[in-house]
């Protein structure tokens, strides 16, 4: 028993879209990635004004083979690492030029500062980078018709 097939279909073409579709596929998968990235960390950050969890941006290579997720908000640095006592320097925060420090609890010598709060670390334990990522290229994929 024999099958024969026969093609009409331009393979070619075919390959130039499939080629377009994967650079297009890996762009989306990428943003998938950090989205679900960035959803899973917003609820771990810690709001008072909302300045830190509103300043988060996402940014992608042209050709989505990296990306990077940032908060833009200049203190989320301190916040992550602590400050005072529980910061890099492991000292109590004192006064430059002043006699006090000016605080909510009324003037002060010196303070402990703030422990670190690392968000980030406790929203990425929960991301499934390759699930997300076939997530996000398969949903690409499937609207480009393959």
């Amino acid at each position: 028993m024999n099958i024969s097939v026969k093609s009409n279909t331009n393979v070619e073409a075919m390959m130039k879209r499939l080629g377009e579709d994967v650079a297009g596929g890996l762009i989306a998968g990428t943003t998938t990635v950090l989205e679900t990235a960035d959803a899973l960390i917003s609820p771990e950050v810690p709001v008072k004004t909302s300045n830190l969890v509103n300043s988060g941006t996402i940014e992608i290579s042209p050709d989505g083979r990296k990306g990077v997720l940032r908060w833009l908000a200049d203190y989320g640095r301190y916040v992550v690492e602590g400050t005072g006592l529980f910061g890099p320097f492991k000292r109590k925060i004192v006064p430059k030029n002043a006699k006090a420090l000016k605080t909510p609890w009324g003037p002060r010598k010196s303070i402990k500062g703030q422990e670190p709060n690392d968000f980030i670390t406790r929203g990425v334990e929960k991301l499934n980078p390759p699930e997300a990522f076939e997530e996000g290229m398969g949903r690409y994929l499937k609207k480009k018709g393959w």
